[in-house]
């Protein structure tokens, strides 16, 4: 459920097609389990609503390293170091806000649910 809002956030936020999305939701699925599974006990801390929350900032940045690589290696990205550092620093800081509210929003969703 959370990256289901987290994805709608994306559609409406993100307007063109994205080809480096693929590789960046794979490295974000791979930083939030291992985020998860830190302490060994992965079921009983995916419930945990500070280690969502962590697991989702780790995920967000990760996923962001990894576009803002690919966009920046095809050139897509042209600017002095300067700016580009400027862009990298506020598009991790913008992921890991939208990713983090996408969890909040799914967090509120399943305790009034009473399924956390």
């Amino acid at each position: 459920m959370m990256g289901a809002i987290a994805g709608v956030i994306m559609l409406v936020t993100i307007p063109a097609p994205a080809p480096y999305l693929p590789l960046a939701s794979l490295a974000a699925g791979v930083a939030y389990d291992m985020a998860c599974r830190v302490g060994g006990a992965y079921v009983k801390n995916s419930r945990k609503r500070g280690r969502i929350l962590l697991a989702t900032s780790f995920s967000s940045i990760s996923e962001s390293i990894v576009a803002l690589s690919i966009l920046t290696a095809l050139g897509i990205i042209e600017a002095p170091l300067s700016v580009i550092i400027l862009i990298w620093l506020a598009t991790m800081a913008g992921n890991i806000l939208i990713s983090n509210a996408g969890a909040v929003v799914t967090l509120w969703i399943l305790r009034r649910r009473k399924i956390i």
